[in-house]
């Protein structure tokens, strides 16, 4: 998601990362029964829609990393890493 918008298209598309935020502000009300049912990213658990673990780095969008099953900012290691 970008802090501003220049008009055109281009800056339509909403990230898993994205979707997640707006999914943790309202939260599904519907039992899902299958995968399809629930946002890109989670898949049908007992509990509902639940998020899939990422495994890898490389299955988080952008500058993120995969810690702990989820897609995460890189954590800072020292001063100069935080902005």
């Amino acid at each position: 998601m970008y802090a501003y918008y220049r008009g055109g298209t281009q800056l339509r598309y909403l990230d898993v990362d994205d979707i997640r935020g707006v999914g943790s502000m309202y939260t599904q009300t519907c039992a899902c029964t299958t995968h399809q049912d629930c946002l890109p990213g989670q898949q049908c658990g007992a509990n509902g829609c639940e998020d899939i673990p990422c495994t890898a780095d490389s299955e988080c969008s952008g500058s993120l990393v995969c810690l702990d099953g989820e897609c995460v900012q890189q954590p800072c290691t020292n001063d100069s890493d935080c902005a």
